[in-house]
């Protein structure tokens, strides 16, 4: 359903009993204040002088497909919903160094962050997930539907299974060099969901130097926030960096529909083998936009 302007389904990433105790809560909590503009009330594991990081209330079960052992989140002490912002850009070196030191000790550490507007986000301030995961616990089975939320069961394997996300990525792709920092990848004849959405174009932002903060670079973040802006209200533009084992730092870029997974059944040994989107209607595009506009 679309409350308040934003979409709030039972939980994709969790189970079905917590993903809907989460969806109440959050529409119980548009009613008042920020949650995240304060420590209280959070079991804080870092804090420092211009973000926090605490523990999820209600953590993802599994990312990607493989199971999350830990979920925190990593928030701005003064309330922004954007990087690009000015509270946005003086946290991104106290996030890089509490990233860099969380990776240290972990290498399945990563990080995701959503973009204003996207309808998986549910809490407006700017918030990074910080994921470790376990390689060897992977989805076997999973299903999805929008009015009653996610089973799936983990099974421990050494072997990736068939992809969780995207069905198809033709692997004829045209690359367009932007300038010496990085090199954008369009991959044609993708389908599929990312977070949730129906995904309508993937590409690679492929950095030309070794880093372990891929935001860090001036350059990237001004082709995000120009691709964020350029993007047509009836889609959203979504960014997801990524720190692969081989050294080559990237930032997966998607282009998303609004309309969200209304079904989906996986097996891993043959992928994706039911999916459906629902089709939102012209108020309800309606409703996410004027959101949109006003965070």
């Amino acid at each position: 359903m679309i409350h308040s302007g934003l979409l709030i389904r039972p939980g994709f990433y969790r189970n079905s009993i917590t993903g809907q105790n989460y969806a109440r809560q959050t529409v119980k909590n548009l009613q008042g204040q920020c949650l995240f503009c304060t420590e209280e009330g959070h079991t804080v594991t870092h804090s420092g002088e211009r973000l926090f990081a605490f523990g999820a209330s209600a953590p993802y079960e599994f990312w990607g497909d493989k199971a999350v052992t830990t979920h925190e989140l990593i928030v701005p002490r003064q309330h922004t919903d954007t990087i690009h912002s000015e509270a946005g850009r003086q946290i991104l070196g106290e996030l890089h160094d509490y990233a860099t030191e969380r990776r240290a000790a972990d290498p399945t550490i990563q990080l995701y962050v959503r973009t204003p507007g996207n309808p998986s986000k549910s809490v407006e301030h700017l918030h990074f997930h910080l994921f470790s995961t376990d390689p060897s616990r992977r989805l076997a089975q999973y299903a999805f539907d929008l009015s009653t939320g996610a089973t799936f069961q983990l099974h421990t394997t050494d072997h990736p299974g068939q992809s969780f996300t995207l069905q198809s990525v033709d692997p004829e792709s045209q690359e367009t060099a932007h300038d010496d920092t990085f090199t954008v990848r369009t991959f044609q004849g993708t389908r599929g969901h990312f977070d949730a959405q129906q995904v309508v174009l993937y590409e690679q932002l492929l950095l030309r130097r070794h880093t372990n903060t891929p935001l860090g670079s001036r350059a990237v973040r001004s082709y995000l926030e120009y691709r964020e802006k350029t993007t047509p209200s009836t889609l959203r533009f979504q960014f997801a960096p990524q720190l692969p084992d081989d050294g080559q730092p990237r930032i997966d870029l998607y282009t998303l529909s609004l309309n969200p997974v209304a079904r989906l059944a996986y097996e891993h040994t043959t992928g994706i083998t039911a999916l459906r989107f629902a089709e939102l209607t012209p108020e309800q595009v309606k409703m996410l936009n004027t959101n949109h506009q006003q965070a």
